[in-house]
């Protein structure tokens, strides 16, 4: 998805310009949802994340930081979490993105693993109608 997108997203949903040049607390939290969701949902480097919004990458990665160690864990900041979770699933459904796109190791992973056991399934069955075969002849 494109950032300016998922800013606009973010924006609307906090009602917060997120290029202003301010450290409270309220921008901080909604800057560092724009990079999660930024992260997960593009293939864009940190400094191009981090450039939309007037910061260099060093910030973006110290946003992402701040939303794993703080926006998910405590409590007063659970408001944070939940309106990522919103914004998530905003963008799940508009952009149909999936989950080879997200995370290509694990898509295929899951699929190789899927296929091996069809093959064992086929396998055995091909064992079980040759023993039948064997037994009736």
């Amino acid at each position: 998805m494109k950032l300016e997108k998922i800013l606009k997203i973010v924006e609307e949903e906090t009602k917060i310009d997120l290029t202003s040049k301010n450290r409270r607390r309220e921008l901080v939290y909604s800057r560092a949802i724009y990079y999660k969701l930024a992260r997960v949902h593009s293939r864009d480097s940190l400094s191009k994340i981090a450039g939309i919004v007037g910061r260099d990458h060093a910030t973006a990665l110290h946003g992402l930081k701040v939303f794993d160690y703080q926006i998910s864990v405590y409590e007063d900041a659970q408001e944070y979490f939940k309106i990522y979770q919103k914004l998530d699933l905003i963008i799940r459904r508009t952009e149909g993105t999936r989950d080879r796109d997200r995370n290509p190791a694990a898509y295929y992973r899951s699929k190789f693993a899927k296929v091996l056991l069809e093959l064992r399934e086929e396998r055995k069955e091909k064992r079980l109608l040759k023993n039948q075969l064997l037994i009736n002849s």
